[in-house]
């Protein structure tokens, strides 16, 4: 059931020098399932702006709310309106929305695919299976960016992956410093060069356009069920 939620923020963190992340607490319980999004509403300046936001939290955490929000030059009013709340503050949110959650229970490997700030229903997710579901199946987080300091959650992952035998986390950069000592190129490399070509997956493609259209050709090409391959674009 849709309805209108009153959240107040309980927490700012710097996650890169282009993104914060916000815990909300919600008035009440928000029944939703992982992989959903709402739309925000934010009061600024005499006006209510709106900015539909993927929930990075996962469904078992209802009453918290947590969303990673990016401010680039080109950033709406709504991602502006976002950075410049201050502890303590209210918003309102609309929802759930959205079809891009998980297909589980499920045998097959999963393999998520992210870009960018397209990585947040992928934090939710990697929490529900891992630490909820307990999943014992193969999961892959590919996630590719421009440079080092904006890979969001980098640590959150890589202490996931120390946990989880199961779960790997795989970074790619397009414009490396010298100093970097992983992968490089596109995020489509790393598909080509670390997840087997067996059929037994499902595919989780959250991030721009362009990529996810690639990705979803990609993978049909190479003979993949398309109920398998799942995808949300951002525009």
């Amino acid at each position: 059931m849709i309805k209108k939620h009153t959240l107040t923020l309980k927490k700012i963190e710097q996650l890169t020098p282009t993104v914060k992340g916000f815990d909300f607490l919600l008035d009440e319980p928000l029944t939703y399932k992982t992989g959903q999004w709402l739309m925000l509403e934010i009061p600024a300046n005499g006006q209510l702006l709106k900015r539909a936001m993927s929930i990075a939290s996962p469904a078992y955490k209802q009453s918290l709310l947590h969303f990673c929000v990016k401010l680039a030059s080109n950033s709406t009013g709504g991602s502006i309106a976002l950075h410049a709340l201050k502890e303590g503050e209210q918003i309102q949110a609309t929802g759930p929305f959205g079809l891009f959650t998980l297909k589980y229970p499920t045998e097959a490997d999963i393999v998520m695919i992210a870009t960018g700030s397209g990585i947040s229903p992928f934090r939710a997710m990697a929490l529900d299976l891992l630490e909820d579901k307990k999943a014992t199946n193969q999961i892959y987080l590919l996630f590719g960016n421009r440079t080092e300091n904006e890979i969001i959650y980098r640590e959150f992952f890589e202490e996931l992956a120390k946990k989880h035998s199961n779960f790997h986390f795989l970074s790619t950069l397009t414009r490396p410093d010298h100093n970097w000592e992983g992968e490089t190129g596109r995020v489509q490399q790393l598909l080509e060069k670390h997840i087997s070509s067996d059929k037994n997956k499902h595919f989780y493609i959250c991030g721009l356009k362009d990529m996810v259209l690639e990705m979803v050709t990609l993978l049909e090409q190479k003979g993949y069920q398309r109920e398998h391959i799942h995808f949300e674009r951002y525009n």
